[in-house]
């Protein structure tokens, strides 16, 4: 398989400080030179940098917005675009399109978000093999959690498969090579 037409679904914070913006508009702008779609959730922070270079760099970019974020919405980073009532219909639409995610950190819809797409991979409604990506250091914790969930009795199965941590935009690229080739 080539990345030509493969959906990379990115999450990301809504508001988030020096060095995450600038780290998302590296992915997007990656995502864009290797004719990946871009999928965000379409709002502000994050997901506009990933969109925007996107977009400023030829790629398609995609928002999936929710509409209580209407008024943070800029279409112009977008070459398509939906607007959805409700979070978990968009996290839906989301989670339909992505041929492989991208989790930068974020806040409470981003974990959200990276808990469905793992438990959604254990119980096979998403292939399991398919990449789920954290990029850096944030959210190793939730790798301890999932850990001690295991040896306190609460889940059988490690979900330590099931995800992967990222540090630079090479690291995503060997695995979406490795992936998108098979």
């Amino acid at each position: 398989m080539t990345s030509q037409g493969k959906k990379i679904v990115v999450f990301g914070g809504a508001s988030a400080p020096e060095p995450y913006p600038s780290l998302a508009y590296k992915i997007g702008t990656f995502l864009a030179m290797h004719r990946y779609i871009t999928i965000t959730g379409g709002g502000p922070g994050m997901m506009r940098e990933v969109n925007k270079a996107a977009k400023e760099h030829g790629g398609a970019s995609w928002g999936i917005c929710i509409q209580h974020r209407a008024e943070e919405i800029i279409l112009d980073y977008f070459t398509y675009h939906e607007i959805h009532t409700r979070f978990d219909e968009r996290n839906d639409r989301l989670l339909s399109f992505g041929d492989a995610f991208i989790v930068l950190p974020g806040g409470l819809g981003t974990i959200v978000e990276a808990l469905q797409i793992t438990q959604r991979k254990k119980f096979h409604e998403i292939d399991p093999e398919t990449p789920l990506l954290f990029v850096g250091d944030f959210y190793k914790k939730l790798s301890h959690v999932f850990e001690d969930m295991q040896k306190d009795g609460f889940i059988t199965d490690p979900l330590t498969d099931l995800y992967q941590f990222v540090y630079n935009v090479e690291d995503i690229q060997r695995i979406f090579d490795h992936y998108f080739s098979q």
